[in-house]
């Protein structure tokens, strides 16, 4: 941050003195350009002024001022440094002046090899063919571009001396703003870390103090918070890992997020965590059930065998998409059930054999006595075995109806 802010403010003050720069030395350059338009123009209206022939208006002039007298046909009868034999008609300084509307050009000299800036006046004279002449003065845009370039190398000084003490200023300015940021940085990884400690406000700017009082408050209750948090997720951790229950939470596309000590060992799998919940078992029915409930977003309960064991299996789907699956062992309960169902039909079908015979003998006994006390009792004896049969049918037909509903277990 402390990089970013100080290279931020020195491209931003560079990027302002160079425009100052180079906006400077337009509008000095423009400036300059507008100085020698008028000092031409004044020339020229000296010279046109006082103008009497040729000879005299091109000689006696300054080193640097070309005059130039072209007559009305644009044919050069006198130079002061070259007698171009150029028609000049066509220059536009010779046709503004023809017009009446004189006005100085800046141009490229083939003759010289240089800019300069013309002006031209239109003045009468007393000739038989040459009613008027033009009196053309040029001034070389050198003596201005020259000016302009010895102003460069002190503009150039300036500028580095400004931007070093911008930077400078600017590393100052931002290490102030950043040193209590770097403290709060710290301060607020001691927070999380459990370690919490208040920072004193010491900083010359009153709204960075106020915030970090304001850090101050948040801090402590976002230690407070961290700290209830921790000891909420031990407690958390502490029941899954202790609950004889396994548990397993899968997020919306099928990975697990949660996986307790009784899940990963019922499963046979470590490092589960953030893995697809086919990685599990190779159970086709555990899985179908699985992808049924995340797929449609039901919940279910089913029953399974794992490991030859059998488990009650509920899956619950919340409404932050995520999918609870707890695995109760019902083994114990399921082997009751078979025993308890190999022991009705077992005990059925030993009673039921004596029972028969007894009910045989009973009949014979009834055929060959005749004395009626025995009959009647005979009858009696008939009638409970009779009854007797019946519950021992009733508990093989009990037994066959559990069997038909007990599931059938992958």
């Amino acid at each position: 941050m402390k990089k970013k802010i100080i290279i931020f403010n020195f491209i931003i003050i560079t990027l302002s003195l160079l425009a100052t720069f180079f906006f400077g030395i337009k509008i000095s350059k423009n400036s300059h350009l507008k100085e020698a338009k008028e000092k031409v123009t004044e020339i020229t209206q000296i010279l046109a002024q006082n103008y009497t022939d040729e000879q005299t208006a091109t000689t006696s002039v300054p080193e640097d001022v070309r005059v130039t007298i072209v007559d009305s046909l644009g044919n050069v009868i006198a130079d002061s440094q070259d007698l171009s034999s150029e028609n000049h008609l066509q220059r536009e300084e010779i046709i503004s002046a023809l017009q009446g509307k004189p006005k100085a050009v800046k141009r490229y000299s083939r003759t010289l090899k240089k800019d300069m800036v013309y002006y031209a006046l239109k003045v009468p004279v007393d000739g038989e063919y040459a009613p008027f002449v033009f009196v053309r003065v040029a001034i070389p845009v050198e003596s201005v571009n020259s000016y302009v370039l010895g102003t460069i190398p002190p503009i150039i000084y300036v500028l580095i001396v400004t931007l070093t003490l911008s930077f400078i200023a600017s590393y100052i300015a931002t290490n102030s703003l950043v040193k209590p940021l770097k403290e709060i940085k710290s301060k607020l990884a001691g927070v999380n870390n459990g370690v919490y400690k208040e920072i004193v406000p010491t900083s010359s700017d009153k709204e960075i103090n106020e915030m970090l009082t304001e850090i101050n408050s948040i801090s402590e209750k976002l230690e407070d918070n961290i700290k209830c948090a921790k000891q909420d997720n031990e407690k958390l951790n502490y029941l899954l890992n202790n609950i004889t229950d396994g548990i397993i939470v899968l997020n919306e596309k099928g990975t697990i997020t949660v996986a307790n000590k009784i899940a990963t060992w019922l499963f046979d799998v470590k490092d589960c965590v953030g893995k697809n919940y086919s990685i599990l078992t190779l159970n086709d029915n555990f899985l179908e059930e699985i992808n049924n409930s995340l797929k449609n977003k039901t919940d279910g309960i089913f029953e399974t065998e794992i490991n030859s064991k059998y488990y009650n299996v509920t899956v619950k789907t919340l409404e932050n998409d995520l999918t609870i699956i707890v695995l109760s062992d019902i083994t114990a309960v399921k082997n009751g059930e078979i025993t308890r169902s190999e022991f009705f039909a077992n005990a059925s079908h030993e009673l039921k054999t004596p029972l028969t015979a007894i009910k045989g003998f009973n009949e014979i006994v009834a055929l060959k006595t005749k004395d009626e006390e025995v009959k009647k009792l005979s009858d009696k004896i008939e009638k409970e075995t009779d009854r007797i049969i019946l519950l021992i049918n009733d508990m093989l037909n009990l037994s066959k109806l559990e069997a038909l509903k007990a599931p059938v277990l992958e």
